[in-house]
């Protein structure tokens, strides 16, 4: 029998956030998930964006329990690494025009692919994320953003910082969606590469969005103290899009 619990964490669009709280009382573990709202003030600076981050976790540290482990959503880097350039995202009314108004400004690049290709944000949101979780003294897993291969393949990552603010683990997403392969062009991780990583003694098991519905990861899963699925969800979180999660 498995023993592992599963919590799910969201990246949302407009309308929703919530701050959520799973204190696992049997075995005094505390986690705390934070489902972050994309809206385009937080995204205008980098230090505006970790100012919003920062005060999350200030939000989540006064808790009942202090919190072992906080936990971001899938592709909160990603709207980070698009900093430079949503003045124009948020201008258009969809991405595919604003793409279009990237690339023609920036005629170096042909894809949607070559502007996470070319980023070099993932520096500075790695060392970002390091120092709050060696402020707080809590472990953070940082959400996910796009990075580059040695060989030049973009891929999905997830980034695990313990309370020393020191990454102990990274992970690429694996079950890709067809947005993420045909627009974005992303890579796949490999499963095999894929392990556990652990907080205070207890094993636990991280997936991105798609990855938690094969058996192929709940296979890879099972042992698990604790199993966290970070998502990303591309509609409004209405009342609709809540009952469905």
């Amino acid at each position: 029998m498995r023993k592992y619990i599963l919590i799910t964490l969201l990246l949302i669009l407009p309308e929703f956030t919530i701050l959520a709280s799973d204190i696992l009382k049997e075995q005094d573990f505390n986690v705390i998930g934070i489902q972050f709202e994309v809206k385009p003030e937080i995204y205008i600076t980098e230090q505006i964006f970790f100012k919003s981050v920062e005060k999350r976790i200030a939000e989540a540290e006064k808790s009942e329990a202090k919190p072992d482990l906080i936990i971001f959503p899938e592709y909160i880097g990603v709207f980070y690494q698009l900093i430079d350039y949503n003045n124009t995202i948020f201008r258009h009314n969809n991405f595919a025009t604003a793409l279009t108004d990237i690339l023609t400004k920036n005629p170096e690049m042909t894809s949607l692919k070559d502007i996470f290709a070319c980023s070099n944000k993932v520096s500075s949101y790695l060392e970002n994320w390091a120092e709050l979780a060696k402020k707080y003294n809590t472990a953070i897993i940082a959400g996910s953003c796009f990075t580059k291969t040695q060989d030049g393949e973009i891929k999905n990552t997830t980034f695990v910082f313990n309370k020393e603010g020191k990454l102990i683990y990274k992970q690429n997403k694996v079950f890709l969606t067809d947005f993420e392969k045909s627009i974005i062009q992303l890579s796949p991780g490999n499963l095999s590469d894929c392990s556990f990583f652990n907080i205070n003694d207890h094993k636990i098991a991280i997936t991105i969005c798609r990855d938690t519905y094969s058996t192929e990861w709940e296979n890879k899963s099972n042992g698990a103290f604790l199993w966290i699925d970070i998502k990303a969800n591309g509609e409004v979180f209405d009342n609709y899009q809540r009952e469905s999660f």
